[in-house]
């Protein structure tokens, strides 16, 4: 098991956060926090899953959310899935809604795109 790393970094005014490793209940809510502070900030943000070996419904709620008190503050979430991976298997059977993009700067646009220009 790989255990779950958390990175984060910034392309202008939209925060990326990468999910490494394997994610799940123990880590959920430190990305529910991350999420919600970054909404604070008034970044749009991209959540990149391409590296992400495993996440469980835990991690999706937390980013579902993420989704939605970042809309609440006019900013997108946009989930970078990568090339087909386990993570967005998982997000296409919960049905989920989340706007999901296999290319990195593509998603940051989308993020960028979607957001509105005042918090």
């Amino acid at each position: 098991m790989v255990g779950p790393e958390v990175e984060l970094d910034y392309v202008d005014d939209v925060a990326v956060l990468r999910l490494l490793g394997e994610h799940d209940l123990a880590n959920a809510r430190e990305i529910t926090e991350r999420l919600g502070l970054l909404a604070d900030d008034g970044f749009a943000v991209v959540v990149d899953v391409s590296e992400t070996e495993f996440m469980d419904v835990a991690v999706l709620r937390a980013l579902l959310e993420g989704g939605v008190t970042l809309r609440a503050r006019g900013r997108a979430l946009v989930v970078h899935t990568g090339t087909p991976c386990l993570v967005q298997r998982l997000l296409d059977v919960a049905g989920s809604d989340l706007d999901c993009v296999d290319d990195r700067q593509n998603a940051i646009t989308r993020a960028r795109q979607r957001s509105r220009t005042e918090p």
